[in-house]
């Protein structure tokens, strides 16, 4: 069966607003580059000067784990950047 959508909703789409356009984002992870089409600019955060200019959607962007090598030296570490960059992803899903 077709749904089709509200005179609200249609009307909201065109400002950018729910409930034609929900607020969706999508969450990156910083220092991460994620390309250099329109929406991927908005993730990416590897270089200000290929933003620079550029409107960008308002998505968070979550702290990675940064390993220290060799890894068997640096398991402990390792595993705490894991939990640390889980941790901030969580929160900012929630």
């Amino acid at each position: 069966m077709d749904v089709m959508p509200t005179k609200e909703e249609l009307d909201a789409a065109m400002l950018n607003l729910p409930p034609g356009a929900p607020k969706y984002s999508i969450l990156s992870l910083k220092s991460g580059f994620h390309g250099r089409l329109f929406g991927a600019l908005s993730t990416t955060r590897t270089n200000p000067l290929h933003k620079l200019d550029i409107p960008a959607f308002d998505w968070p962007a979550a702290e990675p784990p940064r390993y220290k090598y060799p890894l068997d030296a640096n398991v402990e570490y390792n595993r705490d950047q894991d939990q640390a960059s889980l941790a901030d992803t969580r929160a900012k899903i929630e």
